[in-house]
């Protein structure tokens, strides 16, 4: 048979008309609306087919009413009029009152049967799918949690120490969600109410896994501001990320009455939920000032340092470096913080695992400073506290009138002065500035319980406490204790920066005595803290140790060719294990 061959093929723009169409602005062709029809090929205009949809047909009824069924919704037994016998028609109720020759009219046409060598259809291959994939999800989503808590407990079986050494630590804080107290389950008391306020301990369980917290209520309105503590919490948050001496703040709640901060203090239950607080409405910090609560971290079996100096072995071994730890970090915030209440009982030692001890580095421009701890060390209780927003803040309690007299006085702002000449009567404490000198009080203490103990220590370690310098430019005639702050450098101790230096260069000299104190022991990890940037926890891999070498007999590294150096590289085998970024 001749092949057609469409007379508008090559046709130009301007010369293709009916019955050709010019298509995209680029070739013209024959209309879809005509075809050719061989063998003469004739231009003929294609035959269109209507088709009748269900919903366009007319619907014809018929004279005689049909007897129905009743209450039937799907399927209608009718009996057809001019039929010779009795039929039985099981027909949609749609098509209820169609005749029916309509009936067989309105019938989809049959289709031809798929043959076996056509292509399978995909359609229902996808339901499938898709249904074993929703099965799929539905399951997961109802055992997130208890594949969640399966993982936390094989990785981290207890979930404070990882907390606190931060491994793992955003995805458990999210996986218990302290903040909510939706998976709480008790409350109990922690040591004795103070002038402040009362603990509780408060126990969160999610499928077997548990994790505990501390809720610190506020005692009465003269109580230090719990408002105020919760963001000097939140700044510490973020300064923990590079200093890990700082327990974490989760957040700020109030009582909807005293009678249920009451009941809470006494019976250890909370029948209602704690409402969520807004430091930021300065009229509720001060009316609301003795029902307000804070959630902090618990440190699991921690002991504070007063407890652990009354032992011998203690002072003469472990407690250098839990100093070295504190003003390490008080010189690197000297500009910007000030805890202004560094007594003992609020420096707390945490042990994660009995036997074990980590490996610090402390990361410096000219040097690396190195020794080994069984103990973390935890700064709590930050109610008087410096931080950079601290004036501001005050300004705003002495603008709002709910929070007279003198500036939030009698509402728990007791400790900051607008005048400054008022610090030598108050101990040189004043919240609004800093003091870089003022937490030197931890050492004075520990002076002062050595003396009252009367017993011998290391004479350099004796010198170091008896060179600082406190209660100095104040008025003790009330028996007032603090200090002014004093920036001078010398042989003494005069702010916290000096006593950074001599204890640095005491830890120095005991590099050789540190290791052997830990002979035999576990190493738990490597902890790195840098000056500029977040600190990484690194956990001991026994394949690739990593070994403890003095600062001082460090060998400093010789320049090295290129190609020697490609030659080490290859044939190195304790590559550095990859940290854990807090």
């Amino acid at each position: 048979m001749k092949r057609c061959r469409s007379v508008c093929q090559g046709a130009k723009e301007e010369d293709c008309t009916d019955p050709c169409t010019f298509v995209g602005k680029k070739y013209c062709r024959l209309s879809t609306q005509y075809k050719m029809d061989p063998p003469g090929c004739e231009v003929i205009k294609k035959e269109i087919k209507t088709r009748i949809s269900k919903k366009t047909m007319p619907k014809i009824t018929p004279e005689v009413s049909l007897p129905v069924r009743a209450k039937t919704k799907k399927r209608v037994s009718i009996v057809l009029p001019g039929s010779n016998s009795r039929e039985s028609a099981m027909l949609t109720p749609r098509a209820m009152l169609t005749p029916r020759s309509k009936v067989k009219s309105m019938s989809k046409p049959k289709t031809k049967s798929r043959s076996r060598n056509s292509a399978p259809r995909l359609v229902r291959s996808w339901t499938l799918k898709n249904s074993a994939a929703k099965t799929i999800q539905s399951f997961m989503k109802k055992t997130e949690g208890k594949r969640k808590a399966l993982f936390y407990g094989t990785i981290c079986s207890d979930s404070g120490a990882c907390i606190a050494l931060g491994k793992e630590k955003r995805q458990l804080l999210d996986f218990f969600k302290f903040d909510t107290f939706e998976h709480a389950k008790g409350f109990q008391s922690i040591g004795k109410e103070s002038y402040n306020g009362f603990l509780k301990e408060i126990t969160y369980e999610r499928e077997g896994y548990q994790a505990h917290a501390i809720l610190k209520s506020s005692a009465r309105n003269g109580s230090d501001s719990l408002a105020y503590e919760y963001l000097v919490g939140q700044y510490l948050n973020g300064v923990g990320k590079r200093f890990p001496v700082f327990v974490e703040t989760y957040g700020v709640y109030h009582y909807p009455n005293t009678e249920l901060r009451d009941q809470m203090k006494t019976k250890d239950t909370l029948v209602k939920k704690l409402i969520p607080f807004d430091p930021q409405n300065i009229r509720d910090v001060c009316r609301k000032a003795k029902n307000i609560c804070t959630l902090i971290q618990h440190i699991p079996n921690a002991r504070s340092f007063m407890d652990h100096y009354e032992d011998d072995y203690f002072r003469d071994h472990e407690s250098a470096y839990v100093h070295y730890q504190v003003f390490f970090t008080l010189h690197q915030l000297r500009t910007e913080f000030t805890h202004y209440d560094l007594h003992r009982n609020n420096v707390l030692l945490y042990e994660p695992v009995v036997g074990s001890y980590l490996q610090y580095h402390y990361h410096l421009p000219d040097k690396v400073i190195q020794y080994k701890s069984k103990y973390l060390v935890k700064i709590i209780d930050y109610g008087r506290s410096f931080f950079p927003g601290a004036l501001d803040y005050h300004k705003k309690i002495c603008a709002e009138k709910a929070c007279d007299p003198l500036c939030g006085l009698r509402k728990g702002f007791a400790t900051f002065h607008e005048d400054r000449r008022s610090e030598v009567v108050f101990g040189g404490e004043n919240t609004r500035y800093r003091n870089e000198s003022h937490d030197l009080q931890f050492l004075y203490f520990c002076k002062d319980h050595l003396n009252h103990l009367q017993k011998t220590t290391d004479p350099e370690y004796t010198q170091i406490l008896e060179d600082t310098l406190y209660n100095q430019g104040i008025s003790t005639r009330m028996g007032q204790r603090g200090t002014m702050e004093d920036l001078k450098h010398d042989t003494k101790i005069r702010n916290v920066t000096d006593a950074y230096q001599r204890w640095e260069a005491y830890i120095l000299k005991r590099g050789q005595m540190n290791d052997a104190d830990y002979v035999g022991m576990t190493c738990l990890g490597d902890i790195h803290v840098y000056l500029d940037k977040d600190l990484e926890y690194v956990p001991y891999d026994p394949l690739h140790p990593l070994s403890y070498v003095p600062v001082n007999t460090m060998p400093k590294p010789k320049p090295k060719s290129k190609s020697r150096a490609r030659s080490k590289s290859r044939t190195k085998v304790n590559a550095p294990v990859q940290g854990i970024r807090i």
